[in-house]
């Protein structure tokens, strides 16, 4: 096998301990980084479906804020309505 080298050509020699040393480090960091990205890309996609709960956690509760209003509303209402009665129950009483 014939190389170039610096535009020498040379002749290829066998992988020497160090370089087959970096090599396996280059691939343990290479297998190391795809698995930090298949990590980083599940952390993406659960912070993703979270921020979907989130969104519907906070329709369901402003559906609840609504209803619990409306609920205080119609009670303040009964509660006026039941007043004007008892002011006017007590007006006839006053007149007999």
């Amino acid at each position: 096998l014939i190389e170039l080298k610096n535009g020498k050509s040379t002749t290829a020699e066998p992988a020497s301990a160090p370089d087959v040393e970096l090599t396996e480090k280059i691939e343990m960091l290479e297998n190391k980084l795809q698995s930090v990205e298949t990590e980083h890309q599940s952390t993406l996609t659960r912070l993703s479906e979270v921020q979907e709960s989130l969104v519907k956690l906070k329709d369901e509760k402003s559906e609840m804020e609504s209803g619990l209003r409306a609920q205080v509303d119609e009670k303040a209402n009964e509660i006026a309505l039941k007043e004007q009665t008892i002011a006017a129950l007590q007006k006839e009483k006053d007149a007999l």
